[in-house]
């Protein structure tokens, strides 16, 4: 497509995944191979605060729409068709499924980080359950794996889901090749994918938070719901499991790049197509929270309304690291661990937190492979992983890869341990 046809729209621009993206975009030499220089770029958020820098508007024609809200398709309708965009990149508390059906119809590019329903769904539902079901929703409803349209669109493309769906494709290959067989017999013999997440963050000013305030580093209000389920789940041939136990109730232990966690089981949208995909594995996601998000979980967990505390720089003084990947295990072949590992000060350029910029790592990536002729509607775990996984790296570094001894191997999600997260 062609820079002056180009208009591209990021919603949710002055939140904290769009933020690290704009950040990044405007100070990383990547930038142009992923919006072309000179794209007119709409930024858009119900926050009247949209920061936009001179690096930024020095790459980009650059266009402010704050305070706008969006509560149906009809109001996202009228914006793409109002501005004539034809790429949004969606980084919002959105409804996946209208979304993509208003893009579609449009044929406008369509990119989301994760999956979503409209707030006021979210907040009456149990959601985090709610988004597996809404996963196997598009996938038996719209989505048609590959199948060509007149627009393109790419679901989850975050770090979970996104990121972490690419190491998949990546880690059996790898493990395929050190095993010197071919990648179907790899995957026959797959027992576990098995996605893993350690936040080791601190703040100084840790003693200062009340007891209503939750303390982490992404959307404190979807991580309470998260840890708070009612229910937990993980997927095996191809259906969602589920457990009758809250996540932060429900603890197990497994490898994260070089160490042993113990972390909560979190349904996750990335176990379900992944599932989907390779129907003979079992899959999960495995999240060792920041002690201090974990430490007041005991204090909030009974509350329904929380204080949202979101750590980042301009706020706290960030210390520790985010280290997110997926362990690949074997029956006959042994097993690999892949995934990234990124300090706070890494991204304290880009004026943000570690995990903001590895999720925004993951929009940019597939928003580089959306704009250039994609007209199919995929999961990340489709796309060229090697092409998404370079963009990646550019910006989080290399990725961290590794073989696990049999002594540090899954051993299954009917272990428990006797500690819970609060």
């Amino acid at each position: 497509m062609e820079v002056g046809s180009l208009n591209v729209m990021l919603l949710g621009a002055a939140g904290g995944i769009g933020s690290a993206f704009v950040n990044i975009l405007a100070q990383n030499d990547i930038a142009h191979s992923i919006i072309p220089l000179g794209t007119k770029l709409f930024l858009v958020d119900r926050c009247v605060d949209i920061k936009v820098t001179r690096q930024l508007k020095a790459k980009y024609d650059v266009t402010v729409i704050s305070g706008f809200n969006i509560s149906s398709h009809m109001d996202l309708e009228k914006l793409l068709i109002d501005y004539k965009i034809n790429a949004l990149i969606e980084v919002a508390d959105i409804e996946t499924i209208e979304f993509v059906q208003v893009c579609v119809s449009l044929g406008v590019l369509y990119l989301n980080s994760g999956y979503g329903v409209w707030p006021e769904v979210y907040a009456k539902e149990h959601p985090r359950c709610l988004m597996l079901v809404r996963a196997l929703e598009i996938r038996n409803a719209i989505i048609n794996r590959g199948a060509r349209i007149n627009s393109g669109v790419i679901l989850g493309s975050g770090m979970n889901p996104g990121v972490v769906n690419a190491l998949v494709e990546r880690g059996i290959e790898r493990l395929a090749n050190i095993n010197l067989i071919d990648k179907a017999a790899l995957v026959a013999d797959l027992k576990y994918i098995i996605f893993t997440e350690e936040d080791t963050t601190t703040v100084p000013e840790a003693s200062l938070f009340k007891d209503a305030e939750f303390p982490i580093t992404w959307n404190p209000q979807h991580a309470f719901a998260e840890f708070t389920e009612r229910s937990t789940g993980y997927v095996s041939q191809g259906r969602v499991q589920w457990v009758d136990s809250r996540p932060l109730d429900y603890t197990l232990d497994v490898i994260c790049n070089d160490k042993m966690i113990n972390g909560m089981l979190v349904p996750h949208e990335e176990s379900v197509t992944i599932g989907e995909k390779y129907p003979g594995i079992t899959s999960g996601f495995i999240y060792r929270i920041p002690a201090i998000s974990a430490l007041h979980l005991p204090k909030v967990r009974n509350l329904q309304l929380i204080t949202p505390v979101l750590l980042v720089p301009k706020s706290f003084e960030l210390e520790g690291s985010d280290t997110v990947g997926v362990l690949l295990q074997t029956t006959r072949y042994g097993a690999y661990w892949l995934g990234y590992k990124n300090e706070h000060h890494q991204a304290i350029g880009y004026d943000t937190n570690a995990t903001l910029m590895q999720v925004a790592a993951g929009v940019l990536a597939g928003t580089s492979i959306l704009l250039k002729s994609f007209s199919r509607i995929s999961a990340v775990e489709d796309l060229d992983y090697q092409t998404y996984l370079d963009t990646v790296s550019q910006i989080l570094g290399p990725i961290i890869e590794k073989q696990v001894m049999p002594s540090q191997f899954f051993q299954g999600f009917e272990q428990r341990k006797v500690e819970t997260m609060g």
